[in-house]
């Protein structure tokens, strides 16, 4: 066995075993088993090995590595982990989530089923359960193969959805850029020309509102005529303009100029009014963003600039106009903007509307000035007078859902002119009844220690709500159950009582991962709903609400090929908090080998956010995780991976889920350090001296806090896409609302220099705390991040190197925050906690 010295790297010739010295930075390192084809070694730094690989690929010498402490991550171990990445695992897993389409003037629905050679859609007949072909497939394949002149398959037709006119016996789907319309059963179609993007079309189908250069125009669509409607706008305080607060999507809306629709524009149901936001950013200061190497071609660099207001500035001003289509009359509509939330980060002040019957009134559902308050007002659109329908208040922030990350549960009622209004005000998320002419509440309609979490469904003739709710059944609180109960709270009935995940997303729903949709039929008898347990696949049932007795399998989700591949479902555990009282669920997911008398890293990927709770509570959550997190795959290379939901986050009481104060300093970590605490001295295999965290956004927000905050537990942490500090972002309610509204030395909200520090933020400066680091660190950012400012985060990366602070950086060139998630970040990633954590060398 040879033994190399420093700056000694080994030298070949092809086919032979010879050695000679040559000068590298290298540690010691042996060599060992030289064989004609074959190297192993171990110790040699990464630039040494690097240098040395790329001789023995131009050489055509296979290696086979090992590493001092343990062995080598081989290329096979990666494999079986991106074959559990869930852009793998989710094509393998069959009809897991199926979508009711209610047809009208039926109690039937179609959906999209998955089959062994692809999918097709089919009809049920609700009262049978019988299911049968919604259109001939190969006669459909037939047509659009001769006028496409590309030979489609029946089995995979090239939409993935469909409308359905019943009363005229077609379907309409998009299919090469444009619409078509077929009659059922077999054709035959007809192309019709698409939709511009840019426009938001009338009622009747005839005229349609769009913006040039800051103004309102309307177009007459059967003849192309364009008339202006406003005359006073500019492109940066004009009438249905886009702002530039992060949305990261400003850099491409720079590039398709005006091809977007009016933003925030809707037509009245007569169609003789527009309702428009005029925006005003003239007075923002511009942030530049770079492409650094513009994927359009070329060497020179792309600067775009935005009007983006920083954390204490002045945001932009949004007011509403009510504008008559036929003669051009505005109104300003007189909402106490002063009250109101100002237009900051991705939230307006009008979050949702209604309408009266004869379309004079518009009600408006909105925030107040840092979430603290909701209201409902009623605007006169005559006279753009407005009056307070509902208003309430409540600290840190006042949230609308279980989560404020979810569509608000507030409903109008148009016939009996009422609202379902919801509120923690008895520390519980539960509905009220409101008299909308009035504002007087008329009573509650859920009591108890459990909480709403999403409005189905209403019932007008029966004056019934159907909605989900977890918490009031034993067992894992986080458990979706489909209620329903009368609006004067009488007679609540379980529809779904197996012991299990129901996840039901709600007609209104915009959650990640959720697909919306009305789980119950047009006439309130059907159910369609997914009974999903933890480790095996869901299913989803049809339910017949006036029988006791007809229950139909629609679907069994077929995981053959899913478990084939490899995956492994995790397991649910239920520990107590850092208060030693509270109890928390979390989710682990084991290293698919465990050697007798061995102990293996554990990496917590989380997503420690006011806003969610994203720890999996059935089958398909555990694979598909949270956007910014997957699990399984860290697993398969020898971690062991858990995700907590600790307190601060939603879906519990308004105590557990508003947290302290200064939340945004420690995200809960205290109760992630606990609760892997617990799960090591339950598990010996666990080592606690080596210990990982890693998440995205707010997720790589909170991988700061706890490599900075807790630096004697948190050894190796991957901060993907982080903010560097909070003060260095743009204004947003989030932020305010947990860490209290910045406040400056001089007493006043607006920041009076351009890199103040709030004085009530100190304890969330991480600039200040870089000094603190200790592990080892990786930061992912890509350079045109909207969402996460690239200023932000090189405020961190310039204050670590000034600390002369070791911390490695992955910069992703041309990348938005939605694009950081890229393979090569991946892949970082698992090299990092390989290497760093588990102490072995990734291949």
């Amino acid at each position: 066995m040879l033994r190399i010295p420093q700056h000694t790297l080994l030298y070949l010739s092809s086919g032979k075993r010879e050695t000679t010295g040559w000068q590298i930075a290298g540690r010691w390192g042996r060599v060992r088993s030289l064989s004609e084809n074959q190297i192993s070694w171990q110790a040699l730094s990464l630039h040494a090995r690097s240098a040395f690989a790329t001789v023995a690929v131009a050489l055509g010498v296979a290696c086979v590595c090992e590493v001092a402490g343990g062995q080598s991550v081989s290329s096979a171990d990666y494999g079986r982990a991106t074959a559990l990445l869930k852009q793998n695992l989710l094509p393998l897993l069959r009809n897991a989530q199926l979508i009711p389409h209610w047809l009208r003037g039926s109690e039937d629905f179609w959906y999209r089923r998955e089959t062994a050679q692809g999918y097709e859609f089919v009809r049920v007949d609700s009262a049978s359960g019988i299911r049968t072909p919604l259109f001939d497939h190969v006669a459909m394949a037939r047509e659009l193969s001769e006028r496409s002149g590309v030979t489609l398959n029946p089995n995979n037709l090239p939409f993935e959805s469909v409308q359905v006119d019943s009363v005229k016996n077609a379907i309409q789907f998009e299919f090469e850029g444009a619409e078509y319309r077929c009659a059922q059963p077999s054709g035959p179609c007809t192309r019709e020309s698409p939709v511009p993007s840019n426009i938001v079309v009338s009622p009747d189908g005839r005229t349609a509102a769009l913006i040039h250069s800051g103004n309102l125009w309307i177009r007459d669509l059967p003849t192309g005529a364009e008339r202006q409607l406003t005359q006073d706008g500019e492109l940066n305080n004009g009438y249905g303009i886009y702002y530039d607060g992060w949305q990261s999507q400003y850099i491409p809306r720079s590039r398709l100029g005006e091809s977007l629709p009016p933003f925030g524009t809707f037509w009245s149901p007569d169609g003789r009014r527009l309702i428009v936001p005029r925006i005003d950013q003239r007075h923002i200061e511009l942030y530049p963003f770079i492409e650094s190497g513009p994927l359009g071609g070329g060497f020179r660099p792309k600067a775009y600039a935005m009007h983006l207001p920083l954390t204490g500035e002045k945001p932009a001003v949004l007011e509403w106009y009510v504008i008559d289509v036929a003669t051009g009359h505005q109104q300003r509509i007189a909402y106490p903007y002063d009250r109101m939330l100002p237009l900051q980060a991705d939230v307006t002040s009008m979050i949702r509307h209604w309408w009266s019957t004869d379309a004079r009134h518009l009600y408006t559902l909105a925030y107040g000035d840092e979430i603290k308050s909701a209201y409902v007002f009623d605007a006169d659109l005559v006279t753009g007078s407005t009056r307070i329908v509902i208003e309430e208040t409540q600290e840190p922030r006042i949230t609308l859902n279980g989560s404020p990350d979810y569509p608000p549960n507030v409903v109008y009622l148009d016939r009996s002119q009422e609202f379902v209004w919801f509120s923690e005000r008895d520390g519980w998320g539960h509905l009220y009844l409101y008299d909308a002419r009035t504002g007087r509440l008329k009573n509650r309609i859920t009591r108890g220690a459990w909480l709403v979490r999403d409005i189905m469904h209403i019932d007008a003739d029966r004056r019934q709500i159907y909605f989900t709710g977890s918490g009031r059944e034993s067992g894992n609180p986080y458990y979706r159950y489909l209620y329903r109960v009368g609006l004067d709270g009488s007679n609540l009935t379980l529809l779904t009582p197996e012991p299990v995940d129901h996840p039901l997303a709600g007609p209104e729903s915009t959650r990640p991962g959720a697909a919306a949709f009305d789980p119950i039929s047009p006439s309130s008898r059907y159910l369609v709903y997914v009974d999903a347990p933890f480790t095996t696949p869901p299913r989803t049932l049809l339910h017949d609400l006036r029988s006791r007795h007809t229950d139909h399998l629609l679907e069994a989700a077929d995981a053959t090929q899913l478990f084939a591949s490899g995956y492994r479902p995790p397991q649910e555990v239920k520990l107590k908090a850092a208060d030693g009282k509270t109890d928390l669920w979390a989710v682990l997911y084991t290293p698919p080998r465990i050697e007798a008398g061995q102990r293996y890293p554990i990496v917590d990927v989380e997503y420690a956010s006011p806003l969610r709770a994203v720890a999996p509570h059935n089958f398909l959550e555990a694979i598909r995780g949270f956007s910014y997190a997957e699990w399984a795959p860290l697993a398969e290379l020898g971690f062991y991976v858990v995700c907590v939901d600790a307190r601060g986050t939603a879906f519990r009481s308004h105590e557990f889920s508003a947290a302290p104060l200064g939340f945004l300093n420690h995200m809960g970590l205290e109760d992630h350090i606990t609760v892997i605490r617990q799960l090591a001295a339950q598990i010996p295999s666990i080592d606690l001296d080596r210990v990982g965290i890693t998440g995205t956004s707010y997720g790589g927000w909170t991988v700061l806090r706890a490599m900075l905050a807790f630096p004697a537990f948190f050894k190796v942490g991957v901060a993907g896409v982080p903010p560097g500090t909070m003060h260095s972002m743009y204004a947003d309610y989030e932020w305010e609302a947990f860490q209290g509204k910045p406040t400056y030395q001089d007493g006043s909200h607006l920041r009076p220099g351009s890199s103040d520090v709030p004085i009530n933020w100190a304890d969330i400066d991480n600039v200040a705390q870089a000094a603190q680091l200790e592990g080892r660190l990786m930061i992912v950012m890509g350079e045109l991040d909207e969402n996460v400012l690239p200023g932000s985060t090189l405020s961190l990366v310039r204050a670590l190197i000034q600390a002369n602070k070791d911390f490695d950086l992955v910069y992703l060139p041309d990348t938005t925050h939605n694009g950081s998630l890229t393979p090569y970040a991946t892949r970082r990633t698992w090299d990092y906690f390989v290497r760093n954590l588990a102490n072995r060398e990734p291949p």
